[in-house]
């Protein structure tokens, strides 16, 4: 799985999809605009899903739950079976499972994967990636998560990893209202 398809080259998509031609992957990305950070790291920009047919692994980071059906929807006659989809997103856990349902009916898996971390972290490879989803999978998917991140750990079935993220949103939250009222208090 040298040749990586990349959908949605935003904030968190774009550093990722630059991390792995960084470690010698080749990119080819798809947005609805192009990313000139991307092209000038190396990637190819394709002006359709189509140019991502011949890539056996797809890793996704799309910003919203309408946005992962269309392109599920556009990526179900293109991907070969045994082709891997990671999920980068977030957005509800039922979506995302009939979703990756969807794709393991034509033999595609997918893998539910969540970014804890801010776009300047996934560029310095310091951000956190949960990953969940079949085993076996994410093992031949190794290479792909160290490019990405040095810090990716694995948490067990497909959801584990959205609901992991929800809980260090909620975290975060907590230590935000915390710190504000501390200051306030001071």
């Amino acid at each position: 799985m040298k040749t990586i398809g990349f959908i949605g080259l935003g904030n968190v998509g774009s550093p990722a999809a630059i991390n792995l031609l960084k470690a010698g992957f080749e990119v080819h990305g798809y947005d609805i605009r192009p990313n000139a950070a991307f092209i000038a790291a190396g990637g190819q920009m394709e002006p359709s899903l189509s140019g991502l047919a011949s890539c056996q692994c797809v890793v996704q980071s799309l910003p919203s739950q309408s946005a992962l059906i269309d392109i599920v929807s556009g990526l179900l006659p293109l991907l070969a079976r045994e082709s891997v989809v990671i999920d980068i997103s977030s957005y509800p856990l039922d979506i995302k499972q009939a979703q990756a349902e969807r794709l393991h009916q034509s033999g595609v898996r997918m893998l539910d994967c969540e970014v804890s971390g801010l776009p300047h972290q996934v560029e310095n490879r310091s951000a956190v990636l949960f990953k969940s989803g079949d085993k076996a999978t994410i093992e031949r998917c190794q290479p792909i998560f160290d490019a990405i991140t040095d810090r990716h750990f694995y948490l067990g079935e497909f959801g584990a990893a959205t609901k992991m993220k929800l809980i260090a949103n909620m975290m975060v939250c907590v230590h935000d209202l915390m710190a504000a009222e501390a200051l306030n208090f001071g």
